[in-house]
């Protein structure tokens, strides 16, 4: 029935939108991890920059140890680079949410529309079934007055 269909929209509506609340929030606990990550590799490798630009200006004789500062800073760059990208791809994926969540309402707000205009459309039914009712009723009506007249003319006639 529509009735039923109406619920099933509606359940699979509100599913898929605490899915798309689901995905939003656990998107947004991603964002925020992985800003403060970012945070975390820029300060990092600004500081290992610093670190090794003091070290080349001071201890020119310490070329190891500034080779290993510059592999963290590739590291941490790459780390960045990596963090950056996933934050690009996690707004896609939200706005593609957004979008979806959008369409579903338009899809709802068409189901109850269509619902709408069955309800009116049954009501229609009712009242024209009430309406053939009453004319079979007058029918029955009609079939007894013939008959009726009909018995009295044979006996006229008879007669």
């Amino acid at each position: 029935t529509a009735a039923n269909s109406v619920n099933q929209v509606q359940e699979a509506v509100q599913g898929m939108e605490q899915a798309v609340r689901l995905e939003k929030e656990s998107l947004k606990q991603q964002n925020k991890e992985l800003r403060h990550r970012l945070r975390h590799c820029e300060v990092a490798l600004e500081q290992a920059r610093t670190r090794a630009a003091d070290m080349e200006k001071h201890n020119a004789d310490h070329d190891n140890t500034v080779g290993k500062l510059r592999e963290q800073v590739d590291d941490l760059s790459r780390a960045v680079t990596d963090a950056s990208a996933q934050n690009r791809m996690n707004a896609k994926e939200l706005s593609t949410l957004r979008a979806e969540k959008e369409q579903l309402i338009q899809e709802l707000n068409a189901a109850h529309h269509r619902i709408s205009s069955l309800e009116a459309a049954n009501e229609d039914v009712v009242h024209l079934q009430q309406s053939n009712r009453h004319l079979e009723e007058a029918v029955v009506e009609d079939r007894g007055t013939i008959q009726r007249l009909e018995d009295e003319l044979r006996e006229r006639t008879a007669e």
